[in-house]
């Protein structure tokens, strides 16, 4: 089951919600005997519709949207069968 981005910023007390976004795998990887193994990166662009905040709700009215992409390495492991 896929549920759409969420994030939250605990520090200022703010969510953003309703992401909808792009991501793109890279990997290369080595057989090693029937498993695969081998670095990973992960292009991720999210763009965050809803706004709100645990102590000023009259923000959300000047908020318009909040576009972040992450590009996050991983060690990427498969198994064939």
């Amino acid at each position: 089951v896929l549920s759409e981005p969420y994030k939250q910023d605990k520090i200022n007390n703010i969510i953003y919600s309703q992401g909808s976004g792009t991501m793109f795998d890279a990997m290369y990887l080595i057989d090693v005997g029937g498993w695969f193994i081998g670095p990973q990166l992960s292009w991720i662009q999210v763009k965050y519709k809803r706004y709100s905040s645990t102590e000023n709700n009259n923000l959300e009215d000047v908020f318009i949207s909040m576009d972040q992409t992450d590009i996050q390495p991983y060690l990427g492991v498969l198994y064939s069968f």
